[in-house]
């Protein structure tokens, strides 16, 4: 501070053309997070794929080589053929 009490030219301001800059890109940044919070609650595109026959087969295959896995180590899976859920 100077002897008539104002602070002199060492002050440190940022210059005015900053401030709309850092206002541009905080708005766009809490705008791209906005999206991705959108797009993380309400799923990329709800459309489910067409999976080709072979994709289909072999996810059934480890579906039940997972299934046969479970039963061997816990017998979880003893009669109860045709229900398919795990609880």
């Amino acid at each position: 501070m100077s002897s008539d009490g104002t602070q002199g030219s060492k002050d440190k301001h940022l210059p005015y053309a900053v401030v709309p800059l850092i206002a541009i890109l905080g708005a766009a940044a809490f705008t791209m997070l906005c999206y991705v919070f959108y797009r993380h609650m309400h799923g990329a595109g709800d459309e489910l794929r067409e999976i080709s026959d072979e994709q289909a087969v072999y996810m059934r295959e480890v579906r039940q080589r997972n299934k046969d896995d479970i039963e061997a180590l816990t017998g979880y899976y003893k009669n109860r053929r045709g229900s398919g859920r795990y609880w």
